[in-house]
């Protein structure tokens, strides 16, 4: 939502197509009442722009800001239903 939000202003550019494509896996197992599962986010590493918004500098002119997503992540969870 908020990548849409960058694109309603007027004469502010979009920011380019990401060259670099991300990678996500996830790996999930259950064992009768427990599941594990692993999350694996930005495999490969690369840079991209997560959030992108546009604010108005003290001239008032309106400046596109880019925030660049977090590297290789990994995420574990255990999960017992009863």
């Amino acid at each position: 939502m908020i990548g849409l939000l960058v694109l309603l202003f007027a004469g502010v550019p979009s920011p380019p197509p990401s060259q670099n494509p991300r990678l996500d896996v996830r790996l999930q197992k259950s064992f009768g009442r427990v599941s594990a599962r692993a999350d694996l986010l930005n495999v490969t590493n690369r840079k991209w722009e997560e959030v992108g918004l546009a604010l108005p500098d003290l001239s008032g002119e309106l400046v596109p800001y880019y925030f660049l997503a977090a590297g290789f992540t990994a995420r574990l969870t255990l999960e017992w239903r009863f």
